[in-house]
């Protein structure tokens, strides 16, 4: 009994120190900057580890940043308050996507997107712009952020925020020649 017990001991100790163990979840990050010189974000590191998809971290920011570059390019005019604009950091970890500080499966990105640009856009603020541009990304995330902030699907909806955008160009474009 003594032996048995004793081995069995031995057994579970060796058997723990070299037996299999589960891989580390993959992970991956990426995180930008913007710089105000040329109102525009950067790279500033990235990185994979335990098969992590670097490349995708890098792309959902890239993809994030060129959404907020537009709140304020789209009008034209002049940015006001650069250092309203966030930092940008996107990790992995595992089949978890968290960019700067919300979280979701890599099917729900463009959800996250949309609700992380629905609270920065009240923060952009730009000067001398085309004020048909201007009023209709105010007024639709005015709509956007009438919606429930704890929904699963987030707030927002990038097709129709551009939609609106577009079509004020538009009609800004017709004012303009018809003033002509």
């Amino acid at each position: 009994f003594g032996g048995s017990a004793i081995g069995n001991v031995i057994g579970g100790i060796v058997g723990g120190l070299f037996g299999k163990k589960s891989p580390p979840p993959p992970k991956a990050h990426a995180k930008y900057e913007f710089d105000e010189e040329d109102e525009s974000y950067n790279l500033i590191s990235s990185g994979s580890s335990d098969g992590g998809n670097k490349q995708a971290m890098i792309d959902i920011g890239k993809a994030f940043a060129n959404h907020l570059e537009n709140m304020f390019k789209l009008p034209g005019g002049q940015l006001v308050d650069a250092s309203m604009l966030p930092d940008i950091q996107v990790n992995q970890r595992s089949k978890t996507v968290t960019i700067n500080g919300k979280s979701g499966s890599f099917d729900e990105v463009n959800d996250i997107l949309s609700h992380l640009l629905v609270d920065r856009i009240p923060f952009i603020n730009v000067e001398n712009g085309d004020e048909y541009i201007l009023r209709a990304l105010n007024r639709t995330n005015e709509k956007f952020q009438e919606e429930d902030i704890y929904a699963r699907k987030g707030r927002g909806d990038l097709e129709e925020l551009y939609e609106n955008i577009s079509l004020a160009s538009d009609y800004s474009k017709y004012k303009n020649e018809t003033v002509v």
